[in-house]
């Protein structure tokens, strides 16, 4: 696994995300906001962020389907460029 610039902003994404539902999700569970227990909230929120960071070790879906967006670019620029040279060679004859 390649630590790239679109696996981080992947990992960041889906972290913060993860990390916002688990907040929001212990707050949820009060009555009031006076009930929160805020250093359950932050615990809790740091370690699913903590988790979500190791599980995209493993590999995120979103990495691939970029990669397979550049790969599918890349063989379209390809064609394009050899489409274009055969109209420059029908031009020249």
């Amino acid at each position: 696994m390649t630590f790239t610039k679109e696996w981080w902003i992947a990992v960041l994404n889906r972290t913060i995300r993860t990390m916002a539902q688990t907040a929001l999700g212990i707050i949820g569970g009060s009555l009031l906001v006076s009930e929160v227990d805020w250093m359950t909230v932050l615990s809790a929120t740091a370690l699913a962020g903590i988790l979500c960071v190791l599980m995209a070790l493993a590999g995120l879906p979103e990495t691939e389907a970029i990669k397979q967006i550049q790969e599918q670019r890349a063989v379209n620029a390809t064609n394009k460029n050899k489409t274009i040279a055969k109209n420059k060679l029908g031009e020249i004859k």
